[in-house]
């Protein structure tokens, strides 16, 4: 199930989260961390179909 910042549709945290794993060097989690965005944007999308 998807809990957290993204269930919560909190974009404040999920922005910060971001700004966090872009600052820390590490693009390949905020990559991935983008991923699951996309993915909950997608299962909503069917959920509302």
């Amino acid at each position: 199930a998807l809990t957290g910042p993204i269930a919560r549709g909190d974009g404040a945290t999920v922005r910060r989260n971001l700004e966090a794993l872009d600052g820390a060097g590490r693009p390949e989690l905020a990559a991935i961390y983008r991923s699951f965005l996309d993915a909950a944007r997608v299962a909503a999308a069917e959920a509302a179909a």
